[in-house]
């Protein structure tokens, strides 16, 4: 797994990107290891088994993907995420990412939503001295 997202890194930076380390890419891997087991109970909890190519999958998939976690001890990275607020989470995402933000405010008015997710407006404040025009 680490030559493979090693591999992703190597290409993402042969296409233009830039400023996104391997260490913040192998951190964002283990992160979305925790995604996996919600998404496969969205997704297949949502077909009925004869739907499947392969009705065992989803079994096989929840395996592969608990193992990965222990392997990879991605379950630590969970206790600091999850006890910031999410204020705080986008505040420090965004300066990870390398935008000088000083601060970050959360409108409580949903701009959409669905059954998964919502979406929500960010207003980012930057310090006096940022240059916006030049600065990401």
């Amino acid at each position: 797994e680490h030559q493979l997202v090693e591999c992703y890194h190597r290409a993402l930076r042969l296409n233009g990107i830039y400023g996104y380390s391997f260490k913040q890419c192998w951190h964002d891997y283990r992160m979305s290891l925790m995604l996996i087991p919600f998404i496969s109970a969205v997704w297949y909890g949502s077909l009925n088994r004869s739907e499947l190519v392969d009705p065992e999958y989803p079994v096989h998939l929840t395996a592969a993907t608990f193992s990965a976690i222990r392997r990879h001890n991605a379950v630590q990275l969970l206790p600091e995420y999850f006890s910031m607020s999410l204020t705080h989470r986008c505040k420090k995402a965004l300066k990870e990412a390398g935008f000088p933000v000083e601060n970050v405010i959360i409108d409580a008015k949903k701009l959409k939503g669905g059954y998964i997710c919502e979406t929500l407006r960010l207003t980012m404040e930057y310090s006096a001295s940022v240059d916006t025009e030049k600065e990401p």
